[in-house]
């Protein structure tokens, strides 16, 4: 894999991460969003990404949720986009690549000088409470949401 610096894949990478959050299943969109940039292929339309080699054991609920990311894939990257996952990389180089992308990302918001939505945190500092959430953490890493149940949804 060659190295992202094309800030435009970037940006449609972000993108299409902001349009999928609510349609993909949210084990899905949190191992996209701790995943790296590498590269697009405009001739074969092919978008590679990395993540972590942990998070192999959930390569099934990418090929589940492809009728959901698809057509967003295509939107931002081109009709019969790709999207190819690499299991490969380890805390140390996942760390360093999202660093990077980090910059990459505050550079696009600096330029377009975007207004940030205000997140509100839940706290989970009560260990014993939240015994579950420490532990997938201790394990997945990541990030917590809440996610709040539309009321036109009933209860599966």
């Amino acid at each position: 894999f060659d190295e992202v610096n094309d800030e435009g894949f970037v940006r449609s990478w972000s993108n299409f991460l902001q349009a999928i959050e609510k349609v993909v299943d949210p084990v899905l969109y949190s191992i996209l969003t701790q995943s790296s940039c590498k590269n697009f292929d405009t001739e074969k339309k092919v978008v590679q990404i990395i993540t972590l080699k942990k998070f192999a054991i959930f390569q099934d609920v990418f090929l589940e949720q492809k009728k959901q990311y698809q057509p967003f894939l295509d939107r931002f990257f081109g009709q019969g986009a790709v999207l190819f996952v690499a299991f490969e990389q380890t805390d140390a180089g996942h760390i360093k690549q999202r660093k990077k992308e980090a910059s990459v990302v505050e550079n696009i918001v600096s330029k377009q000088s975007q207004s940030l939505q205000v997140v509100s945190h839940i706290d989970i500092s009560d260990v014993e409470k939240w015994k579950l959430t420490h532990t997938l953490l201790k394990h997945f890493g990541g990030t917590v949401r809440e996610v709040i149940k539309d009321t036109h949804e009933s209860d599966a």
